[in-house]
């Protein structure tokens, strides 16, 4: 990669800033009367300074240099602000605000995608210089974070999708805060085109799904940002790959810190995509929660669909998630052995039922789940079969648990019962997490 060489004596932030911003908004010309180089500075403010004429061979060496730049220093000057995210957002704010980049942002978003894909490879095949290398993939994938929805249309639109997925290959419990920036990327493609996720899903290999599911702690966003967008990630490929789903469950541990991450996030994010989400994922691994885990989530399901009965806002798909959840909690769980809350599980799907705004598809579910819930509660009680996935008096219920949107095959729409087989013994035993109620 050609890039022009800076150095900086006694780095500090002035300096830092002062040469990157001679980086880019100086330009160098070359007079052909006195056969001698001059330098102007590109002023932003003068409509007659066009910097359109900033060719690609061009943008390409300001963008390669930049890069180099940041990476030459980061370690002399990220520790100068609060945090190195601060960093990051600075010089991904000042690249991005770069008249040059953004007159030629298709192909400097493509430019800063194959950085990535050069920066893995070189990882790979020289390892000697995999901090360098690595930094470019943090610094890189920060910038292309930034850039926001129009970003994340440049990668699709060129394929960089699975280039970007497939350099998460790197990731290990040591480079984990490396890919902060890359896992947000993908989360916002997931997120831009929900049809493609199966697709992009398929771009992780299965050791790459198991680093990152091995990373994970039982820590809450504040606490840690970087295990956050790890567990989003994770609870991505849970839902579109199937593969994943027997990386998890074939292990208690990593069983054990994901539905913990399950209910954590569950009680504490309004995100109604990623609510969605965490409510199906719950749905599948409803036999894997302990009783006092299940109480938890009964607590919120009965306050979130309170709040879905009084709310006149249409999100049929996530009352129709919370409900097939309830669904699996009262039928697989520890909780099909106790009446936990019953008359006040009763009174909700009732409201449901009677809701003025509630569609016809919430109201035949909750009322199929109200019968079969009162059938189950006028029997003696009996001990849960814990060999088995399911609860007996499952075979009598309606599958409420394929609310996938864009499932698209036979694979795709296969039920939860079919996905979780053989069955798997329970996990060791953990804290309770009755203190999630708050």
């Amino acid at each position: 990669m050609e890039s022009i060489e800076l150095c900086i004596e006694d780095v500090n932030v002035e300096k830092f800033w002062e040469v990157a911003d001679d980086l880019l908004y100086t330009k160098m010309y070359y007079d052909r009367d006195t056969k001698l180089y001059f330098t102007k500075r590109r002023d932003n403010n003068d409509e007659n300074d066009n910097d359109d004429d900033i060719n690609d061979e061009e943008m390409n060496t300001l963008l390669v240099s930049y890069i180099a730049l940041i990476v030459k220093y980061y370690d002399g000057v990220a520790h100068l602000y609060d945090t190195e995210q601060i960093f990051l957002e600075k010089v991904s704010a000042f690249l991005l605000a770069f008249p040059g980049f953004i007159s030629n942002y298709d192909f400097c978003v493509r430019k800063l995608a194959s950085l990535i894909c050069y920066a893995a490879k070189n990882t790979t095949t020289a390892p000697a210089q995999s901090n360098e290398t690595l930094l470019i993939v943090k610094v890189v994938g920060w910038i292309l974070h930034s850039g926001g929805e129009g970003t994340i249309e440049v990668i699709m639109k060129c394929g960089g999708v699975e280039a970007i997925s497939k350099s998460i290959s790197l990731f290990n419990n040591n480079t984990k805060s490396v890919f902060n920036g890359i896992i947000h990327v993908i989360i916002d493609i997931f997120k831009k085109d929900l049809k493609q996720g199966y697709v992009i899903a398929s771009y992780f290999a299965p050791s790459t799904v198991q680093n990152i599911a091995d990373s994970l702690r039982v820590r809450s966003r504040a606490e840690d940002e970087s295990n956050y967008i790890c567990f989003i990630l994770t609870l991505l490929l849970f839902y579109y790959n199937d593969e994943v789903v027997n990386i998890i469950l074939h292990s208690p541990k990593r069983t054990a810190v994901f539905t913990e991450l399950l209910v954590l996030v569950f009680n504490r994010d309004d995100d109604q995509l990623l609510q969605r989400h965490v409510a199906i994922a719950l749905s599948r691994t409803a036999s894997r929660l302990y009783t006092n885990d299940c109480k938890v989530v009964v607590d919120i399901l009965l306050r979130k669909l309170q709040e879905g009965a009084d709310s006149s806002i249409d999100n049929d798909p996530l009352i129709i998630s919370y409900v097939s959840l309830l669904h699996h909690l009262l039928i697989e769980s520890e909780l099909s052995n106790h009446r936990y809350k019953s008359q006040e599980i009763a009174h909700v799907l009732s409201v449901l039922i009677n809701c003025e705004h509630s569609s016809l598809d919430i109201k035949i579910q909750a009322r199929e789940l109200l019968q079969n819930h009162n059938t189950i509660v006028s029997q003696p009680s009996t001990p849960p079969h814990r060999n088995s996935l399911h609860n007996p008096h499952s075979a009598s219920l309606p599958d409420l648990t394929n609310v996938r949107a864009h499932s698209q095959s036979h694979t795709q729409s296969q039920s939860q019962s079919q996905i979780l087989q053989p069955p798997r013994p329970p996990p060791p035993r953990r804290k309770a997490l009755s203190h999630r109620h708050t």
